[in-house]
């Protein structure tokens, strides 16, 4: 018998009579919503959009989903009669991020439908995670239901492999599983931690493993600790200093709130490391470091960016314009008194040594981080550069802009987003095309009518179909978030 088998039932229930329909039983809107790739993939699935849910019928954000809808439909039929219907390889599209994305976004909608689809999905490491989420994040579910969503998801464990993706799916399904079979939920956790004390301990095996270790930490902390100490003799025994600095970095995390003498020693040894780096990469260590442990040790993190921002001003042009939006994150992360003078320091170095390309980028990022006076100032002069640089980065920055802009002023939105449209327009079509789909992205929300003719330029079919779909999971999200904030979910057990 497979460890992960279900040997007895301890809700009297009848698992048929809540397996799910066939995909095509689904209500058809909620099909377009979900998997993306997948329907871009099928060459049998009709979609025929019906009108959106009756209790959204009032609010006309939501309405504006049901054109959506009909616009999906019309240019996924497009799609199979044209030249560029031939589906992708499926691997390609195959996308762990992605699928929970979306079922996250059905839930929203229709929590039945959600469970529906993750209890059809046919990847097993999928179908435990998207099982795990569902069981995890919503109240409201019947323990009948719950039951039967942790069976599915132990009977999909006997399929999976032990790659780290698939241990990820597996620590997620312990939680729900333990108030229905604590053995098996046992069993997980042994499992699991096995696995990982047998993985290979080479810097990349541990680049991938310290992550799913500190998922952990939050579940069995004693047992976490333990195993990431146990890489120490591995880890010190590197040669690049940048690898050493990232990885003790990731075990002073994990040990912090239980150990945090060992994990500030640990750190302590991860300067040091950083320390014999060449400058460039010495920057980069600090500020990677500070925004790890920002908010464990925060005097740490201010220590690292102060530092930082000292060898950019001693070297000159060793920084770029992500460095200079990492700091200011943290910065922004660590308070007003904390990050203040950083963020300063910050906006100077931005302004002496980058050039007029990063510094518009930079620019976009740090305006919605500093006080609203200087952002403002910030986002006028990216707005001036953007018109100086070429016309594809032109056309990005625009985006960038009009996200910016599109709520808080959509006049000043709707006006960059045309110029970003205008841009885009005389560029090669493997350019032209990505960025419409962004353009028509952003307008979703405050300018539907626009978008849907933005969306309109965008061919081949399937990369509209794409477009589309992710328009409606931004519209869909950003109503979410402003007329049905859910209520903080309280843990289930």
């Amino acid at each position: 018998m497979s460890p992960f088998s279900v040997s007895r039932h301890p809700v009297s229930t009848s698992v048929a009579a809540l397996s799910p329909p066939p995909l095509t039983e689904l209500p058809k809107e909620l099909l377009t919503l979900i998997f993306f790739q997948v329907i871009c993939n099928s060459q049998s699935l009709m979609l025929t959009c019906t009108t959106f849910h009756q209790i959204f019928k009032e609010n006309t954000a939501l309405k504006n989903l049901t054109s959506f809808y009909k616009k999906l439909n019309s240019c996924y039929l497009d799609r199979k009669t044209s030249k560029h219907a031939e589906p992708r390889d499926p691997t390609e599209c195959s996308n762990l991020a992605v699928e929970l994305k979306c079922i996250k976004a059905l839930a929203q909608i229709d929590r039945l439908s959600a469970e529906r689809v993750a209890l059809q999905m046919e990847n097993s490491v999928e179908k435990v995670s998207a099982l795990a989420w569902l069981l995890s994040s919503h109240e409201g579910l019947t323990t009948e239901r719950r039951c039967v969503m942790v069976q599915q998801g132990l009977m999909a464990c006997q399929t999976t492999d032990d790659s780290i993706r698939s241990l990820h799916a597996k620590t997620s399904l312990i939680i729900p599983c333990l108030p229905f079979y604590p053995e098996a939920a046992l069993m997980l956790k042994t499992h699991v931690f096995t696995v990982l004390r047998e993985k290979k301990r080479s810097a990349g095996h541990l680049m991938a493993l310290l992550p799913l270790v500190k998922k952990l930490a939050s579940l069995f902390p004693k047992d976490a600790i333990e195993l990431a100490f146990s890489f120490q003799n591995e880890i010190t025994a590197l040669k690049s200093n940048q690898t050493r600095t990232r990885l003790l970095t990731m075990i002073a995390v994990i040990a912090a709130e239980q150990e945090p003498d060992k994990s500030v020693a640990l750190l302590k040894q991860a300067v040091k490391a950083t320390n014999q780096c060449l400058p460039g990469a010495k920057i980069v260590g600090l500020v990677d470091m500070a925004m790890e442990v920002a908010s464990l040790h925060p005097a740490i993190a201010q220590t690292c960016l102060q530092s930082s921002l000292d060898l950019v001003f001693e070297h000159k042009k060793l920084i770029t314009d992500t460095l200079v939006i990492n700091i200011a994150k943290t910065a922004a992360l660590l308070g007003k008194k904390e990050g203040g003078d950083i963020l300063e320091r910050t906006v100077a170095a931005a302004q002496t040594f980058l050039s007029d390309f990063q510094k518009a980028r930079a620019f976009i990022k740090l305006s919605r981080l500093i006080d609203q006076v200087k952002g403002k100032a910030l986002i006028i002069e990216a707005e001036a550069l953007a018109k100086t640089i070429q016309r594809q980065w032109r056309a990005k920055f625009e985006i960038l802009i009009t996200k910016v802009y599109i709520l808080k002023d959509p006049m000043k939105g709707i006006e960059s987003a045309e110029r970003a449209i205008e841009a885009a327009a005389t560029l090669p079509d493997s350019l032209k095309f990505p960025l419409l789909a962004e353009v028509a992205e952003a307008l979703s929300f405050t300018h539907p009518a626009r978008c849907m003719q933005v969306l309109d330029m965008i061919d081949p079919p399937l990369m509209r179909v794409e477009a589309i779909s992710l328009s409606i999971y931004k519209l869909k999200k950003r109503v979410s978030q402003i007329h049905f904030q859910e209520k903080p979910s309280k843990k289930i057990y």
